[in-house]
């Protein structure tokens, strides 16, 4: 998963979280000729099955913390599973824990891109 920051007014509070899915060359299975189903989904336990996150079926998913914070997302785990249409196979990347501070996204998670 490629994923970027971007801050608002200098505030940890007013960011958006860029999430990329990566259904490119960088995605271990990549077969130029396949394409890929997604789908976003939370979960209050890291490796614990998520729910699905109505109408996020796209590679790429952007959250707001202030969309966290409204949602009641703190604390909850957010990843996506890619699915390969020709050949079935899924791929699940990593998960994000969600906050609505910015700094707490960046303490607990693995790096980000800061835009």
């Amino acid at each position: 998963m490629i994923k970027y920051i971007h801050t608002k007014n200098k505030s940890p509070y007013d960011s958006d979280l860029i999430l990329c899915a990566d259904s490119n060359e960088n995605t271990p299975s990549y077969n130029p000729y396949s394409t890929f189903k997604f789908q976003w989904y939370l979960t209050k336990e890291k490796n614990r099955p998520g729910i699905p996150l109505r109408f996020q079926e796209y590679d790429i998913l952007i959250l707001s913390t202030e969309e966290i914070k409204r949602k009641n997302y703190n604390g909850l785990y957010l990843y996506c599973i890619l699915t390969d249409v020709r050949t079935k196979q899924e791929q699940t990347t990593e998960s994000i824990k969600l906050y609505s501070d910015i700094n707490k996204v960046i303490e607990f998670n693995s790096s980000f891109i800061k835009l």
